[in-house]
């Protein structure tokens, strides 16, 4: 892990931004590699999982590796179940030029809640029945996953995580709210600026979904409502 992070510190890992169909492009190959990464890492970590079941098998007279091993388990099989999500919902992407975020809401809820149920406490409500913003599914879905991935992960080893969907004036606003112990320094600060976030890939898919955001005309805000807690705000333009 890296410390906190400024825009220098990055150095070359900053794209040049050299005109709006480039940082376009760059978006929909993002989203392409995606899918891509996610098949490797699905790989890789079923792997390590195998090796590791083992060796923890192999090993379990020793108490001290046997915890070890079931931390890394444990680890792997969480992030196997995410990946193999990813890949699952690839065939269902449409491109579509509205997005239904109520419908997406629900899956999404679905999702995390098998894939995030056993280390925090997660869920996502909403009280519309129907309520879209102008995009493609696949590229408020990166957002969503993205964001709420990093609301868990940021937050320490237990965290609850709780999001709301509903409309405000021509607005769909998304309030997602974590409450951590022992919440680590800059979590939300890292929402409104990447180059604060922790480490190299916190900060590049951050500015990634910032760059969504702003493109899709919506609002991103994130700020600290307690020692223990945080808030993230996500604004899209609602669909009459």
């Amino acid at each position: 892990m890296l410390g906190p992070a400024s825009a220098d510190r990055h150095g070359d890992m900053q794209p040049t931004r050299n005109s709006d169909a480039h940082e376009i492009a760059a978006m929909a190959a993002l989203r392409r590699l995606s899918f891509g990464a996610a098949h490797s890492l699905n790989n890789a970590f079923t792997s390590a999982l195998g090796e590791a079941s083992f060796l923890l098998e192999e090993r379990k007279d020793d108490a001290e590796l046997v915890e070890c091993c079931q931390l890394i388990v444990d680890a792997l099989e969480r992030s196997t179940r995410i990946t193999r999500g990813i890949l699952a919902r690839r065939s269902s992407a449409t491109h579509d030029a509205e997005c239904d975020l109520v419908a997406l809401v629900r899956e999404l809820d679905v999702l995390l809640r098998e894939t995030l149920g056993s280390t925090h406490e997660f869920s996502l409500a909403t009280s519309e029945t129907w309520l879209a913003t102008p995009a493609q599914k696949a590229d408020i879905e990166l957002v969503l996953m993205t964001l709420l991935q990093y609301a868990t992960d940021s937050s320490g080893q237990y965290a609850k995580v709780h999001g709301q969907l509903e409309r405000s004036d021509a607005d769909a606003r998304l309030t997602v709210r974590v409450t951590a112990e022992g919440l680590p320094e800059g979590t939300a600060e890292a929402i409104n600026d990447p180059t604060l976030a922790s480490d190299g890939l916190a900060w590049l898919c951050l500015r990634s979904v910032r760059e969504i955001v702003g493109e899709l005309g919506g609002e991103l805000h994130a700020e600290q409502t307690a020692p223990d807690s945080w808030a993230l705000i996500l604004r899209l333009p609602a669909v009459s």
